[in-house]
Parts: C-alpha cells; sequence; structure tokens
C-alpha cells in the first residue's frame, strides 16, 4: 500500500535530529584549528623571513668587520703572517652568528610589523576573524626555527670555533719566520730579543736596533747604520749581519751592575728561534665544550671538577637559544601603533628589554662561573623574568574589542606625549616663548635626525653589547662588579659612536626617506612645488650637526676617553707588576723604560 502524504510528513522529522547533529559535527570539525599553514601564515612569515636574512648578513658583517680591523693590528703588530686571516675568521663566524641571530631576528619583527601596520594589513587580518595569539603562531614558528639554529651555533659550532681560532692563531704565531721587517716596526724574533729599523726594504735594514734580554737580568742593546736579516741553513735560526754600530752590554756583577760599551765595524748576530710545544687539547676551557659535552660533565661525580663553570656555559647556552621564540610575543603588541598615534616608544621599549635580558643573563652567567651564584638559579631566574616581561604586553594587547583597540600600544602613546608636552614646555623659555607652527623644513630635518639618532643608538647598543661580551669576565676578575661595567661601557661610548656615526648617517637618512616617500609625503612635497634639492637643503643641517659631532668626537671625546680607559684598566690590573724595561719608538726615538707607575703619568 503506498504511503500516505500524512505517514511520509511523520517519518521525515524522526530522521531530522541525526542528520542535524551530523552537521553541527561537520561545522565544528571544519572549525577546529589545524596545524597546516594558511596563507596570512605564509604571508606573515615572507614579511619577516626575508628582513631577517637581510640583517643577520648586515650585523654578521659588521661585527665581524670591526674584529678583522681589530686582528689585522694585532697580527701586524707581533709579526704574525696575514695569510692566516680568513682561517682565523672562518673559526670566529660562529661566535658573532650567536650574537647576531636575537639582534637581527628583533629588528625583523619590529619593521615588518610596522611596515604591516602602516599599510592597513594588520587591520584587515584582525577583522577577518584572526586574533592575536593566532597572528603570533607563525611568527613564534620562526622564532623557534632561529632558536634551533641558536642552539646549534651556541651549542656546538662556537665551541669548536673558540677551540679552533685558538689553534689557528697558536699556527701562525709560531710559524715559519720569514726574514721581513717594515720601516718603525717592530719584529720579535723571541720573547727576549726585539729589532726594529727605520727604514726597511724586506730583509734590508737601515738604522737598527736591537735590544736582548739576558738570562741574569741584564740586557745587550746593539744599533747600527745597516743590517741583512736572514734564516740560518735549516730554519731553525734567524741571523743579523750589522755593519757600523755599537754595542751596549748590562749584565749584573759583584751585585751591581758594570755596563760594557764598544764600536764594531760588522757583526753577525745568530739567535735560534724557539721550539713550541704543541697545543693542549681541546676542552681544557669549559667554554671549549659542546652543551652535550657539558652536561656530560655536569653528570659526571668528580670532585676535582668545577662545576660552577660548567654549569654557567651550559645554562647560559640553554637560555640564549629558548629566548628567541619569546620575541615575537612583545614584539608584535609593542610594534603595533594606536589609531593616530606613534609607535616609536614600543619599539625602543622592546630593544631595550631585549638589550637588559642579555646583559643581565651574561651577568648572571659571569657570577656563577665565580662560584657566586648557583647557574640554575641565577641564570634561571634572568629567563624566567624575560619570559614574564615578554608575556606581559602579549596578555594586555589580548583584549582587543575590534582592530583599533589597542590597550597597551595606547597606553604606550600617551605616555609619549605627555613627555613630550613637558619637554614642549621645559624648552619653550628657550625659544622666547614662541611657539609658532611648525614649517617644512624643520619637519624633514626632524624625521631625518629621528632615524638617524635611532640607528646610532642601535648600532651603538650592538657594538657595545659586543664589547662588553667579551671584556665582562676580566672586568669582574678583578672585582669591580656592575660599577665597574657601567664605568667600561661609559669610557668605550666615544670610540663606539665613533665607529657607528657614519654608518647612522647613511641608514637613517635612507629609512627616513623611505617613510616619506611610502606615506606619500614626498609626493605631496612635490606638488606644492618642493624639488628634490629643496628636500635635501632642508636635511642638510643634520648632516652638519653629524659631521660637528664626528669631529668633536674624533679630536676631543675619543682620544681623552681611551687615554682615561687605559688608565684605568691599568691601575685595577691585579696581576701588575713591575717587570722587564720596556721599549717603544718615539718619532726616530727609541725610548727605554725601567718602571712607569700605575696610571702612567710617571716613567
Amino acid at each position: 500500500m503506498a504511503p500516505r502524504p500524512s505517514d511520509a510528513g511523520a517519518a521525515a522529522p524522526a530522521a531530522s535530529p541525526v542528520q542535524g547533529r551530523s552537521s553541527r559535527a561537520r561545522r565544528r570539525r571544519r572549525r577546529l584549528p589545524t596545524l597546516r599553514a594558511t596563507l596570512v601564515d605564509r604571508y606573515l612569515l615572507r614579511q619577516v623571513g626575508g628582513p631577517f636574512a637581510a640583517y643577520l648578513g648586515v650585523a654578521l658583517l659588521a661585527m665581524m668587520l670591526e674584529r678583522t680591523l681589530e686582528l689585522v693590528a694585532d697580527m701586524a703588530a707581533g709579526g704574525v703572517r696575514i695569510g692566516f686571516l680568513p682561517q682565523l675568521l672562518i673559526q670566529l663566524a660562529p661566535y658573532y652568528l650567536g650574537l647576531a641571530l636575537p639582534a637581527a631576528l628583533r629588528a625583523a619583527l619590529l619593521l615588518a610589523i610596522a611596515r604591516l601596520d602602516d599599510g592597513g594589513e594588520l587591520e584587515v587580518i584582525l577583522a577577518s576573524g584572526y586574533s592575536l595569539p593566532r597572528m603570533l603562531a607563525p611568527l613564534v614558528a620562526l622564532g623557534l626555527a632561529a632558536g634551533l639554529l641558536s642552539l646549534a651555533v651556541v651549542g656546538v659550532l662556537e665551541p669548536y670555533g673558540r677551540y679552533g681560532f685558538r689553534t689557528a692563531m697558536y699556527a701562525a704565531r709560531n710559524a715559519g719566520w720569514s726574514p721581513q721587517l717594515s720601516g718603525g716596526g717592530f719584529q720579535v724574533i723571541r720573547r727576549d730579543v726585539i729589532v726594529t729599523a727605520d727604514d726597511a726594504a724586506g730583509a734590508r735594514l737601515d738604522r737598527v736596533f736591537i735590544r736582548k734580554a739576558l738570562p741574569g737580568g741584564g740586557e745587550t742593546v746593539i744599533t747600527a747604520a745597516r743590517g741583512d736579516l736572514g734564516l740560518a741553513p735549516g730554519a731553525r735560526a734567524v741571523t743579523l749581519d750589522l755593519s757600523h754600530g755599537q754595542i751596549f752590554d748590562s749584565r749584573p756583577a759583584s751585585g751591581r751592575r758594570e755596563p760594557l760599551a764598544a764600536r764594531f765595524e760588522t757583526l753577525r748576530l745568530t739567535e735560534p728561534l724557539p721550539v713550541r710545544p704543541p697545543i693542549r687539547p681541546r676542552g681544557k676551557d669549559a667554554k671549549e665544550l659542546t652543551l652535550p659535552e657539558l652536561a656530560g660533565e655536569l653528570a659526571r661525580p668528580d670532585p676535582h671538577f668545577d662545576r660552577h663553570k660548567v654549569g654557567a656555559e651550559f645554562w647560559y647556552g640553554l637560555a640564549r637559544s629558548a629566548s628567541l621564540p619569546l620575541l615575537p610575543l612583545f614584539a608584535l603588541p609593542l610594534g603595533m601603533a594606536p589609531k593616530r598615534g606613534g609607535r616609536a616608544l614600543g619599539m625602543a621599549l622592546a630593544g631595550a628589554l631585549m638589550l637588559a635580558f642579555h646583559h643581565a643573563i651574561h651577568l648572571a652567567q659571569d657570577v656563577s662561573r665565580r662560584g657566586d651564584a648557583d647557574p640554575a638559579l641565577a641564570i634561571g631566574a634572568v629567563f624566567a623574568t624575560f619570559t614574564a616581561l615578554a608575556l606581559w604586553p602579549l596578555m594586555t594587547s589580548s583584549r582587543i574589542v575590534g582592530p583599533r583597540r589597542r590597550p597597551l600600544a595606547e597606553a604606550l602613546d600617551r605616555f609619549g606625549e605627555g613627555l613630550k608636552d613637558r619637554l614642549v614646555r621645559a624648552i619653550a623659555p628657550l625659544r622666547g616663548g614662541v611657539r609658532g607652527r611648525r614649517s617644512l623644513g624643520s619637519y624633514v630635518a626632524g624625521t631625518v635626525a629621528g632615524w638617524t639618532f635611532a640607528t646610532l643608538v642601535a648600532v651603538v647598543a650592538l657594538l657595545q653589547m659586543v664589547d662588553l661580551f667579551e671584556r665582562s669576565d676580566d672586568i669582574l676578575a678583578r672585582g669591580l662588579g656592575l660599577a665597574g661595567i657601567a664605568r667600561y661601557m661609559l669610557l668605550r661610548a666615544p670610540a663606539v659612536t665613533q665607529q657607528a656615526i657614519g654608518f647612522a648617517a647613511l641608514a637613517g637618512a635612507a629609512l627616513a626617506f623611505l617613510r616619506l616617500s611610502r606615506s606619500s609625503e614626498v609626493v605631496a612635497m612635490r606638488a606644492t612645488g618642493v624639488s628634490l634639492y629643496q628636500v635635501l637643503r632642508m636635511a642638510l643641517p643634520v648632516a652638519l650637526v653629524l659631521a660637528a659631532s664626528q669631529a668633536l668626537l674624533a679630536d676631543q671625546l675619543a682620544p681623552r676617553a681611551q687615554v682615561a680607559l687605559d688608565r684605568w684598566w691599568t691601575a685595577t690590573d691585579p696581576a701588575r707588576a713591575a717587570g722587564p724595561p720596556l721599549w717603544f719608538r718615539l718619532g726616530d726615538d727609541v725610548v727605554r723604560v725601567g718602571q712607569a707607575s700605575p696610571g702612567g703619568a710617571r716613567l
């Protein structure tokens, strides 16, 4: 019998609840988050990943260039062949790569976020249903990849590179001696034999001065009109044929010095080259151990083993690498600008936070290495504080009501505007109380000056961080503490600023005009009849101020700060002793100093 319409209508509702539940389940499954990267994720990674690679290369190149200049000067002063320089730089690359990774990632995150925010792309992403934590997912993934790279560099490559650098430098200093001398330079044949000449053409020397320390405490000083350097058969000894000279010999005899002076027409000196012992094996220094090796040393119950040094290196390497995934957590909220506001204060706060973390964790490592604190507790406390500070901007900014509701950014903007108003009121009397409207020239000059100053601060902070990484061990070993670190940074600031001011002038002007171009302000100026030459003339006062600052630093501040640093560094050296006499050149003269005062002012 065919079913009636009422029967069919009654049967249909019986199946609808099941179908409804299945359709709702399918919709819930579609809404569940997946691990697959979306188009937005790939776009964010592309916007940050490209600049990150570029900034990493620039930071690594800048730090390596500064160290290259120092190496060339040291190798020339020690008579080391310059052919060893590429090998030394290759061994140093992992160390500077580990330092450049966090700085490059922070710069890439902040500048990419600023660019996306200026173009309104962050608003579109937030309005499309993405939350701030979901938007952070690809950036945290990039930070995690950078952290793994840092873990490999800091935990494996850097220890091998440190030992490789020592091995290469040892081999360079003890390589086959070359009978070459530059005019006015010193050549150290042995620790107790030093040769210098006013003029030199390879092995041919004019106006020669030789000083040889004697085993009993005396010394022999020889001067000659001419000389020829050479190597004895087998290259085991250095020969020096002198002509028309004088010899002064001072030996202790009968409790007093009885000098002997004589003239000669020809004299041949033969000095054997020292035979160096082989370099020690890797692992005598905790900094030369990889992270797995450090973990093994910590687990080994050895009463003669310094667990503080090994623990400090182990936890320090882990904390440095683990901090990179945390950078996006505070870079994104602080890099977002409020409506009709700026992000300069937020970006400065982000940079200061990262810089403070690296200085604090390095200080905790030094304190732990000396045994004043437990490494795990000291370094762990610094890392936990940094984690809390990194999560705080995210937790504050996650309470978003609409795309433009950014509580933390707005609070920073209000603070910056209040500070700016106070500064304007403070300098108003100096301007005669005139508070006229800003001209176009002052706006362009102020924009260029602001970006140049920000770039200068960033470069100086980076160079100071690298310099402090290399010197903080010596400062703390002398018992100078935080005050000594602050004084060292203050005395080094003029020289570092002098090095960075040229790069800051170029990069700051480029960033300022790029910003003006992207916001169409250059187009607006051109539309009003302002030529490019007039725009450059508006920025000319900034260049003149930078040139004057560079001249002042090079002529007055940097030399005086360096002299004060040398005196302070010599006076605080715990191993300072009278030692043997010192020799140095003063123009055409060679000066002998028997003893120097701690500050170096009295000889």
